[in-house]
């Protein structure tokens, strides 16, 4: 991290506590950039929330991630829960 950092992801393992795995990827950058997934496996991951859509309908809420990258909306926050 440094000063000009405008990304943050990070990876909660819910499943050391009997729940799901979350994975949060933060941009505050006008432009979409593309995160790397560091944690699970290609196609484990499925959309929960990202900020960049108006409404869940057009966010495909439950989409399965099949790469080990995710475009991220500029000034968004996308969950993925495993």
């Amino acid at each position: 991290m440094s000063h000009n950092s405008r990304q943050l992801a990070y990876f909660l393992h819910g499943k050391s506590q009997n729940d799901a795995d979350i994975y949060v990827m933060i941009h505050a950058s006008p432009d979409p950039v593309e995160f790397g997934i560091q944690e699970g496996a290609v196609g484990d991951w499925r959309l929960a929330v990202d900020t960049s859509f108006d409404s869940e309908d057009e966010a495909e809420v439950g989409t399965a991630i099949a790469a080990s990258t995710c475009t991220i909306n500029g000034r968004s926050v996308v969950v993925l829960v495993n």
